[in-house]
């Protein structure tokens, strides 16, 4: 009992002598918060960073592309040329130091890692990162770190767009002028329409049932079939062509209906030769008594015999009407024909613009770009001041409790030594 009393008389003393040094302690408590959590905070300051997880989505993203197959980089959103650009897309960044931000090691992007769920090996994903840059070059100022982080970002998204117009399918109507004869022109309907038909079907593979408008692409290809439907078919406009003489020069039509025998020649050629192989083929397999074999190779034989009755059925037609050709600059094509040119021309041109404007809205609204939790940057790294504030409160209390128990140890020796004097 006489132990606690003792204990508690000695609290008492050393709460009165805190107490008598209130003031004392109050000020140096003060004076070091304030100067060092100030200190602590201007001087940390400058670890503060923006944070950002985003994901890309267009198409060849997967394979580090663009749209058009050239190469995506994605560390060169923070090159200097980058960087630089976008300063330079508006005033509000003339006083952002891209060139420090540029070389600053914490100025950093790199993808996103993830595990697999049943091995240990690393998986990077495709298209996610996290880039980081310093806040300072922001001047801390919010409204401006989000407006320059978010160009900066959909700078790439804008690239991207701009190569999915190069995905638009190629017009061969494009190549068609005043020198290019019927002849070839019914070629480059035809090419167009098969390049239609083959575009869409493989839209249609990928993108399925996708609409716009309340269209998809399975109408629209529909659509384009059944309008060919009412037209002639491209076989009976070449052989229009030819049986009416319709062309635009003569020494050009004439030109153009030797080339093609020659070809046709060569292709005759070229079956005689496989016929010939393929009897002496047959003339085993017969000897051999594989007649099963033997069977087909006469099949093939006839259809290459009668391929070749075709080619010269075409060009005994081609040599006939260069015959009759005449050298004149220009025949006398009929108005029907003038306008089943026309109207081909206006159909294909027609359905090349919608196939390539579908196909683009469907790849711009494919790509984008989205924020980690919707928002566009965290800030990270560094202290807030209320924080530095307390540890610096506790540190000023215990500097301020040593200088009171350094004083009140001073005056305690004084009075032992006036006592013993």
């Amino acid at each position: 009992m006489e132990h606690n009393y003792e204990e508690s008389v000695t609290l008492a003393e050393l709460w009165d002598k805190l107490w008598k040094h209130r003031y004392l302690i109050l000020i140096i408590t003060l004076s070091i918060t304030i100067v060092l959590s100030l200190g602590l905070y201007f001087g940390l300051k400058g670890q503060i960073y923006t944070s950002t997880v985003f994901e890309y989505e267009f198409k060849g993203i997967e394979n580090n592309q663009y749209p058009d197959n050239t190469a995506f980089r994605f560390k060169d959103l923070i090159s200097y040329d980058t960087l630089l650009s976008v300063k330079d897309s508006s005033s509000l960044y003339d006083e952002i130091n891209v060139e420090d931000m540029y070389l600053d090691p914490n100025t950093t992007i790199y993808r996103t890692e993830a595990f697999n769920s049943t091995a240990s090996d690393v998986i990077l994903t495709n298209s996610e990162f996290m880039l980081h840059i310093p806040y300072r070059y922001f001047d801390y100022d919010e409204e401006l770190a989000r407006s320059f982080i978010d160009d900066l970002i959909s700078s790439v998204i804008i690239t991207a767009k701009d190569k999915n117009n190069s995905l638009e399918i190629y017009n061969y109507l494009d190549l068609i002028n005043d020198n290019v004869e019927y002849l070839d022109e019914i070629d480059y309907y035809s090419s167009q329409y098969n390049l239609l038909i083959s575009s869409m079907n493989a839209f249609i593979d990928t993108y399925d049932g996708v609409r716009i408008d309340g269209v998809n692409m399975a109408e629209i290809r529909q659509e384009l079939q059944a309008a060919y439907d009412n037209y002639y078919t491209f076989g009976e406009v070449r052989t229009l062509i030819i049986n009416e003489s319709f062309y635009k020069d003569s020494v050009s039509y004439i030109s153009k209906l030797e080339f093609r025998i020659s070809s046709l020649e060569k292709s005759i050629l070229l079956n005689e030769l496989k016929i010939t192989e393929l009897e002496t083929m047959y003339n085993n397999l017969v000897a051999g008594s594989n007649l099963q074999q033997a069977d087909q190779l006469l099949a093939d034989i006839a259809d290459y015999r009668i391929q070749n009755v075709d080619y010269q059925y075409q060009i005994d037609e081609y040599e006939a009407v260069i015959a009759d050709a005449t050298t004149g600059e220009l025949s006398n094509v009929s108005a029907e024909f003038l306008t089943i040119i026309n109207d081909y021309r206006a159909l294909l041109n027609e359905y090349t613009t919608k196939y390539n404007d579908f196909y683009l809205e469907i790849l711009d609204n494919h790509t984008d770009v989205t924020y980690e939790y919707g928002s566009l940057f965290n800030v990270e790294g560094g202290y807030s001041i209320m924080l530095l504030g307390a540890v610096s409160g506790v540190i000023g209390l215990i500097v301020s409790l040593v200088v009171v128990f350094i004083v009140e140890s001073e005056e305690t020796k004084k009075a032992l030594e006036s006592a013993s004097n």
